[in-house]
This record gives C-alpha cells, sequence and structure tokens, in this order.
C-alpha cells in the first residue's frame, strides 16, 4: 500500500507539481486566461485527466486534501476535481507569464 502514496499526489500542491509540467504552454495559457466561471468546463476533459492520473476515487489524502481546501467535509462527486482545478487555475495565475496582451 506504500507504493500508492509514492505514486500518486497527497496534496493539492503535489497534484499541481505533477498536473503543471505535463500541460503544454497552449494549454496552460488557455486555462490562466478562462474566466473563473468557465473553468467547469474543463471537468470532461482535464478532470479526466485528474480523476485517472491521480486515482482521485480511492486516493484519500488527496480527497482529504481538497475538503481541507473547499472547507467542506462532504464533496460531491466532481467536486474534488474543480477544487484542484481551481487551484491549478490559481497557480498559473500566480505565475503570470501566461497572459494574453490585447
Amino acid at each position: 500500500m506504500d507504493k500508492f502514496f509514492i505514486v500518486f499526489p497527497k496534496t493539492i500542491d503535489e497534484a499541481l507539481e505533477k498536473l503543471i509540467p505535463v500541460l503544454t504552454l497552449k494549454e496552460k495559457t488557455k486555462i490562466v486566461n478562462m474566466p473563473e466561471k468557465d473553468l467547469a468546463h474543463l471537468k470532461t476533459s482535464l478532470g479526466f485527466f485528474i480523476h485517472s492520473e491521480f486515482r482521485l476515487w480511492g486516493n484519500d489524502p488527496l480527497i482529504n486534501a481538497c475538503k481541507k481546501f473547499a472547507s467542506e467535509n462532504n464533496l460531491l462527486y466532481d467536486e474534488p476535481l474543480m477544487v484542484i482545478i481551481w487551484a491549478l487555475w490559481k497557480k498559473l495565475q500566480s505565475l503570470n507569464l501566461l497572459r494574453v496582451v490585447k
């Protein structure tokens, strides 16, 4: 069982450390320039990737980190995905490197 926790992220920061390098510059730019209200559109693409790559259901440490981050003890099926997607969006914004100049 210990090998599981070596491979899969246990925290949101660990998830972002694994997620950001696999995104292309184009994907990062698209995400960072999305309005917050549109982040839910990423559930079917990026959310599926997060769910499968991080084994989200069954990865109790990461689910618990999402609950703590959201200050919510009961998260519905897709809510942990949205917590990670929102954290990714905020992280990319803080990098301040990917803004489209108009």
